[in-house]
């Protein structure tokens, strides 16, 4: 009975979270599609005299690769991720969008009548996985459906001459050989970490000053090639694959999804404990 109730909360959350973000999964659709234009378009002007048509794998590395450390220079001109930022951006924003709202809404009286602050937790949770995979899945599929309809290919490898020149990053030696599929789960780890920060934090700064927040880890991420920066695993210039001296994404993605696991821990331990009805107003 109670892996029912469970798993009926599950699915209400499920479908609230698709159903009241509807128009802002058409916009990253919308989004996902104007940046495969775009990146034709820079393919179209780098490749005037030797037409390329980029591949699925193309079009994930230009929008989810982000970009080497920027080192200021006076010759470099400056640098701006801004296709990175706003693809994960929107994908923080709706992951934490719901969550919040739900509990400041009707889910303070779900936790009064039933008592159940574990499981109100724990579906949070798990509706943050489905969520961010799904995201990563339209983002993903839409890619996909713009490289058929444009008669590229849907398994293969990124072409290595275009990251060398639009990335600005010192290839890998390995470069040459198959890219490891992990690769691709990558944004998804990362995603789903900040989310989990967010989540938690979100209990007590609010929702506006905690997306902030994230943005503003993202941007640094941008900056700093660090471990320590989690956004660094969300980009895929900064690979081992792809760049000299890069980040190992397997092992990193596994560190992460294990602190995703203690953050959710954590965060159900201070969620059973804390006054809920004096953080309403951060809702």
């Amino acid at each position: 009975m109670t892996d029912m109730r469970f798993i009926k909360s599950v699915h209400n959350d499920w479908k609230l979270a698709v159903h009241r973000q509807w128009k802002a999964l058409l916009i990253l659709v919308g989004m996902s599609v104007i940046f495969c234009v775009d990146f034709r378009l820079l393919l179209a002007e780098a490749y005037e005299n030797h037409p390329y048509i980029p591949n699925t794998a193309d079009y994930l590395f230009y929008i989810f690769g982000g970009m080497e450390e920027y080192v200021p220079s006076k010759v470099e001109a400056f640098l701006f991720p801004s296709i990175w930022i706003c693809i994960n951006g929107l994908i923080l924003f709706l992951s934490l969008r719901y969550p919040v709202e739900g509990l400041y809404e009707n889910g303070q009286q779900i936790l009064i009548r039933t008592g159940g602050r574990l499981r109100y937790w724990v579906s949070k949770c798990v509706l943050l996985v489905l969520e961010n995979l799904f995201y990563i899945f339209i983002c993903y599929g839409t890619i996909s459906l713009v490289s058929i309809l444009t008669k590229g290919k849907i398994f293969a490898k990124p072409k290595i001459g275009w990251i060398s020149e639009f990335g600005k990053i010192d290839l890998a030696e390995n470069i040459s050989q198959g890219i490891p599929v992990w690769i691709y789960l990558a944004p998804f780890c990362m995603l789903l970490f900040l989310a989990s920060i967010q989540m938690i934090v979100s209990l007590f700064l609010g929702s506006s000053l905690t997306f902030t927040l994230m943005l503003g880890l993202l941007v640094a991420s941008a900056y700093i090639k660090s471990p320590y920066l989690v956004g660094n695993l969300g980009m895929f210039y900064r690979s081992a694959w792809a760049a000299e001296n890069g980040i190992e994404t397997g092992s990193y993605m596994a560190v992460v999804l294990g602190l995703c696991a203690t953050l959710w821990i954590v965060g159900g331990i201070i969620f059973c404990r804390m006054d809920l009805l004096k953080r309403e107003e951060l809702g």
